[in-house]
């Protein structure tokens, strides 16, 4: 039998349409730079036809107008746009993605910005997707939501099937009360990698970093963080989840972290009304509720009546709640409305520790509210001891299991078997890289200076940038000031290691003295360190040069041998005023004849004489 030589085998990427084959089409973006590119071969320009990766547009926004359903329509299902790294900066809002089957893949979260820049405009969106089975990849999102109505980052409504993988939604206003990604109208969406974080809240309006809101919402998150987000008017700082039994939503290797709540609601980190929610191998940590008036319930998570939770291999450390606060780490209230009436939280192979509450329930609580039962099961927890570890209120159930022996307050609680838990929580949850709003535009790695050919070459490397238009170089003058050189390009966004050189031509007399600035596209600046360099001097001939902060000079010597070096200082008369002589070793080249602490301010002449030339410099003191 003929085998297939898989040399030869060729694979054609097509779909087919009511018996036609249709070719998918890739579409390219990029920036005015090519660092840390990796779809494209060019800048972007608007007026490319962005259809190959030599000629790509410079906006998302003007591609999706040129080909997409308001332009010639050309978009389809198959089709991929890929957005090369750099920073699109108030270029790309409100992106209405209609269009199944499509993909928008960028260089990585780290690398692909879309910023803008907290523009007020209302409903301040980067994209509103309704289409299905739409791919959205390596991506950040950030400087949205500063509008006036329900504005979100990230708004999926009424679409199935999409994927959303390494996207992090960072620093996004609250806008009219949206948290930054809002999943609704029966959508099912997948989260992977990527995280929403730092997206704060007001007074009056939500805020926070994902909602699931209404019936028939289907979605799973793995791998992701919520850090650092905050809501006052809402609960569930980090993720909110409001809907009925047609709503689950499943949380795996993922991390809940420092959110903060003041609303009434409660659960900084989760809060869940109505809706299933299902939790496995994840890290809540350091969440807080509080402020405002009390009581304050779930320092990390708050449940309402109708919610359904399954929790294992989780663990729950340094979550508070103040203000009369129950629950440090859980807490159940019924009173709180929600589609259905009983709340369940089942609780297996979790550790509780370092959980705090100023009244009740430092680890749980449970409390039932207007008849709706309440109710904890408990398997193979560990749990810190406390004074009151698991609090019971007003009828709740509570039934612990192969957890040891918790503080438990309250009736209502079986205790089946005290033995240890026999497992420990399986959590596999990623970094947590905060806190929030300290992202540097640029990580500098070094600022130095070295001779070449007599001159100062100053050179500097990054690690990274973030929206850096450019370098101002300045170098003091001999009394001081700082002045500008050059100004150099950034990189505007990289995750590379990039390298800057500048050879300074000028000379002043003594050490010198540079300073460098980075300067970000909307005009914020960094001072970096100043260094201090000593004058570059020839190899040809004795070279004598003043400095006028350490009140020195600096002498090189051209003749590398044993010799007598006389230093003689004179006033403006020629009076000799002061003497040295320094005998050197064959190696030496450079010197240093400080001034005595006793010569004044003024004007005077220093002389330098070696075995084989001398030389005489005026300096003026200070």
């Amino acid at each position: 039998m003929k085998k297939f030589n898989p040399v030869f085998v060729v694979c054609i990427c097509m779909m087919l349409f009511n018996g036609t084959i249709t070719r998918a089409t890739n579409y390219y973006v990029n920036d005015g730079s090519l660092t840390g590119d990796i779809h494209t071969s060019a800048v972007g320009n608007n007026s490319n036809n962005g259809t190959s990766l030599a000629s790509p547009k410079a906006t998302l926004t003007n591609l999706w107008n040129t080909y997409g359903p308001s332009g010639t329509n050309a978009i389809t299902s198959g089709d991929i746009i890929y957005v090369d790294a750099g920073s699109y900066v108030a270029s790309d809002a409100n992106l209405a993605l209609s269009v199944s089957g499509i993909s928008i893949i960028g260089a990585g979260s780290t690398l692909t910005f879309f910023d803008n820049n907290q523009i007020s405009t209302d409903a301040n969106r980067w994209a509103n997707i309704t289409g299905t089975n739409i791919t959205i990849q390596g991506i950040y999102l950030t400087g949205y939501n500063y509008g006036l109505g329900g504005a979100s980052a990230l708004n999926i409504s009424g679409a199935s099937n999409i994927t959303i993988t390494d996207v992090e939604v960072s620093e996004n206003a609250s806008g009219g009360g949206s948290s930054a990604i809002v999943v609704s109208g029966g959508s099912t969406v997948s989260f992977s990698g990527g995280g929403s974080n730092c997206n704060p809240g007001a007074a009056s309006i939500a805020g926070g970093g994902m909602s699931v809101e209404g019936s028939g919402n289907t979605v799973t998150i793995d791998n992701f963080t919520f850090s650092g987000n905050e809501k006052a008017a809402q609960g569930g700082s980090g993720l909110y989840i409001s809907g009925n039994g047609s709503t689950t939503v499943t949380m795996t290797n993922s991390i809940i972290t420092n959110n903060l709540n003041t609303s009434s609601s409660g659960g900084s980190g989760i809060f869940v009304s109505g809706a299933n929610f299902n939790m496995s191998g994840c890290c809540v940590t350091s969440n807080q509720t509080n402020s405002g008036s009390g009581p304050k319930y779930g320092g990390a998570i708050c449940v309402a009546r109708g919610a359904t939770l399954v929790i294992s291999d989780c663990s729950f450390t340094n979550n508070s709640v103040s203000n009369s606060g129950k629950g440090g780490a859980i807490s159940i209230n019924t009173s709180f409305s929600g589609s259905g009436s009983a709340a369940s939280v089942s609780l297996t192979s979790c550790s509780f520790s370092g959980n705090s509450a100023s009244s009740e329930g430092n680890h749980l609580y449970a409390r039932v509210g207007s008849g709706n039962a309440a109710s904890y099961t408990i398997s193979e927890c560990s749990f810190a001891a406390t004074a009151q570890d698991i609090r019971q209120d007003n009828s709740a159930s509570i039934s612990i299991q192969n957890s040891g022996s918790p503080v438990i307050s309250g009736s209502g609680i079986t205790m089946i078997n005290t033995t240890s838990p026999i497992t420990t929580p399986s959590t596999v949850c990623p970094s947590y890289v905060g806190p929030c709003f300290t992202i540097l535009p640029v990580e500098l790695m070094d600022f130095s200076s070295e001779c070449k050919d007599g001159f100062q070459t100053l050179n500097w490397s990054t690690a990274s940038e973030r929206n850096n238009d450019y370098f101002i170089l300045e170098k003091a003058d001999e009394g001081g000031n700082f002045k500008e050189i050059v100004r150099i390009d950034g990189a505007g966004t990289s995750q590379e290691l990039v390298h800057y050189t500048y050879e300074d031509l000028s000379v002043i007399e003594g050490n010198e003295y540079y300073r460098l600035i980075q300067v970000d596209f909307d005009g914020n600046q960094e001072i970096f360190s100043t260094i201090s360099k000593e004058h570059c001097f020839s190899s040809e001939e004795l070279e004598l040069s003043y400095s006028f902060g350490t009140r020195s000079v600096n002498v090189h010597l051209p003749i590398q041998t044993k010799q007598a070096v006389q230093f003689e200082l004179y006033n403006v008369l020629g009076s000799r005023i002061y003497g040295k002589t320094v005998y050197t070793n064959i190696n030496q080249k450079h010197l240093i004849f400080e001034l005595p602490t006793n010569i004044s301010d003024g004007t005077f002449i220093a002389r330098v004489t070696t075995n084989s030339s001398s030389k005489t410099l005026s300096i003026l003191t200070k």
